[in-house]
């Protein structure tokens, strides 16, 4: 409140001196006080827009940066337990040569756990790691997106010269996955 009285001062106290100055001044004496107030309140009005907007976006990016901080906690949580189990399944799936697709009681575990996953992770904790960095909301949403995929493709069989590339996009989940966590294990540090 201070700084704003100290500000009205400094700026009447200018208007004075800047009117005085140019009714003195032979360049501009043909200046009326009106138009001399007119520029100053112009040139006060925009300065307070760009200074108020920039004051506005600073603390909505603080606000933003705190919603991400939250998020990264839940998300940490969520994802050690989902990217262990995504990451047991792609070694499953490797070691036996793809053959633990063929498993239809199996194949349909994995998709109901794969979508208990991408159903226990909020839209909101995805859009607020926009502000984390190292693209943390760029692999969190790859490795949902490509989680969801593995849901609809396990839904059926997969056909021999489909499963290499269904363990590539489980291997996929699971480097973004493990991406998203260590990201969110430091999110003091951002």
């Amino acid at each position: 409140m201070r700084g704003m009285w100290v500000g009205a001062v400094l700026m009447l106290g200018g208007m004075l001196i800047g009117f005085a100055f140019a009714s003195k001044v032979d360049a501009m004496a043909d200046a009326k006080w009106w138009d001399l107030m007119t520029a100053f309140g112009t040139v006060g009005a925009v300065a307070w827009a760009v200074l108020a907007t920039f004051r506005v976006e600073a603390r909505q990016h603080k606000e933003a940066r705190a919603r991400a901080q939250l998020a990264s906690v839940s998300l940490f949580a969520k994802l050690s337990s989902s990217a262990a189990f995504v990451e047991a399944h792609h070694k499953v799936w490797i070691k036996n040569e793809f053959s633990a697709l063929l498993d239809q009681g199996y194949r349909l575990k994995c998709r109901d756990h794969f979508q208990s996953v991408v159903n226990s992770i909020a839209r909101d904790d995805v859009l607020a790691m926009h502000v984390a960095p190292g693209n943390c909301a760029k692999h969190l949403t790859r490795g949902l997106a490509t989680l969801e995929l593995l849901v609809e493709v396990l839904a059926f069989e997969v056909p021999p010269e489909k499963r290499a590339a269904t363990v590539r996009l489980l291997g996929t989940v699971a480097v973004d996955f493990t991406t998203v966590r260590q990201i969110c294990k430091k999110e003091g540090a951002w």
